[in-house]
């Protein structure tokens, strides 16, 4: 059974795992035994083995990891100067003045001006990843009215209770 602790790599930073690979290949160069270097830097000795495999390579990058995920950019549908011009055309103009049949921005407005420029199909969650990686949320409209009528307010204000009252005697009587 084997009693020896070891950590994830992955989470140490990549100068960390480089002297760490460094450490592991100068006690292999003193004629150290894989399993006593892997016991060294705390990993497993099947990574020792592994880093062993491929030393040249390994070597040859200065001991750093190779980089993890795509580029940025890298399998999207729009490219970083079109997403910065639609990103653009959607903070200083209405879908209207872009001759889009839309009053106010939503995913299908962005997704139908995705789509005249780029001419491809976009899903509306692909328009949400966008959207959300621009920084644009969805906004409510505010429900208090900007334009008050003070006295047609005061009016309907008087009113209402009539009309309550009055659909309330005509429900009754049907």
């Amino acid at each position: 059974m084997n009693t020896t602790q070891t950590r994830d790599f992955r989470s140490l930073s990549e100068e960390t795992q480089a002297e760490l690979r460094r450490l592991a290949f100068s006690k292999i160069d003193e004629g150290w035994t894989q399993k006593k270097a892997a016991e060294i830097v705390e990993v497993s000795e099947e990574t020792v083995s592994r880093w062993s495999s491929n030393r040249k390579d390994i070597e040859s990058r200065d001991c750093r990891g190779m980089k993890r995920g795509r580029e940025l950019y890298e399998q999207r549908i729009l490219t970083k100067k079109q997403e910065e011009t639609i990103k653009k055309n959607i903070e200083t103009k209405t879908p209207q003045e872009l001759g889009l049949p839309y009053a106010l921005w939503n995913r299908k407005a962005i997704r139908h001006c995705i789509q005249e420029k780029t001419k491809r199909k976009i899903w509306l969650q692909t328009v949400s990843k966008y959207t959300n990686r621009w920084g644009l949320t969805p906004q409510r409209p505010t429900k208090y009215a900007y334009e008050q009528d003070k006295e047609k307010i005061k009016h309907w204000s008087r009113l209402l209770p009539l009309v309550r009252h009055f659909l309330h005697l005509q429900h009754s009587y049907s």
